[in-house]
């Protein structure tokens, strides 16, 4: 059964839909995942692979919440005003959200996390103990690397002008821009101590595959499990049938294993 609801973050009213399996129940606590969409994206996400996503959790018995972050799909705000931590706080209320409901086993969380996403379900992992699995899909580590593709003469001229980057119709604001050098999504999974899966595809033009190794080896050093798996031939969403199945399929496995009860 699929549920619309809206929460509030801060000042912003947050829109989503929460995917809530048959078995749930007041007796019967199910898991659930929270999904963190990527840069410009939307609870859908591209494809709407989220959308599928959410579906065979939910054929497996785990509940799980999509949800627009603030300035992005449905919910309030502009784009301009978003930041990397406000989409974190987006995402803390998010879980806690979650975890009100009836039905829903709060020490049986899971984040999902795509790109930029995958940084900001990074932060939440390292935040929230309830966050026990962590699947991040073609996960941006360096924000200050990513951003050099903002650096020309006319976008230079656009933040003193306009406060604003004109990023393909969409105006990304100075706020975000500053904010990049403080974000370090590697260093706030420190605090995590569950279970990690990443996936990437081999020929992700957008995050390179450098970043989801910076993950992996910080997660590996600190003797957690941590799975990393590459899809060969895939772009960065995954936009192929053949991708799209085997990210979802590997995620699925995932979740059941180290969300469900044995």
């Amino acid at each position: 059964m699929q549920k619309p609801i809206v929460f509030k973050s801060g000042n912003f009213e947050i829109y989503g839909v929460m995917h809530l399996p048959h078995n749930m129940s007041a007796e019967n606590h199910v898991p659930a995942v929270v999904f963190c969409h990527g840069f410009t994206g939307t609870k859908v996400e591209a494809h709407r692979i989220f959308v599928t996503m959410a579906r065979e959790l939910e054929k497996k018995g785990i509940a799980s919440l999509r949800f627009d972050f603030r300035g992005c799909g449905d919910s309030s705000g502009e784009f301009m005003h978003t930041t990397v931590l406000g989409e974190v706080e987006d995402t803390l209320h998010a879980i806690e959200n979650v975890c009100s409901h009836h039905g829903i086993d709060k020490d049986r969380i899971g984040v999902l996390g795509l790109s930029l996403g995958g940084a900001v379900a990074a932060y939440a992992a390292g935040t929230d103990k309830r966050v026990k699995a962590l699947a991040l899909w073609a996960p941006a580590a360096d924000l200050v690397e990513e951003a050099e593709q903002i650096r020309t003469e006319n976008e230079i001229k656009s933040i003193r002008k306009l406060k604003a980057v004109d990023y393909y119709g969409t105006l990304l604001g100075r706020d975000f821009i500053k904010e990049i050098p403080k974000i370090k999504p590697v260093k706030a999974l420190k605090n995590f101590n569950g279970v990690t899966l990443i996936v990437h595809g081999t020929e992700d033009n957008s995050v390179p595959l450098s970043h989801s190794l910076k993950y992996y080896n910080m997660l590996n050093k600190k003797g957690l499990k941590v799975d990393r798996h590459l899809i060969e031939g895939s772009d960065h969403v995954f936009s192929s049938y053949a991708w799209e199945k085997e990210v979802i399929s590997k995620t699925l496995k995932f979740f059941v294993k180290n969300l469900q009860k044995t």
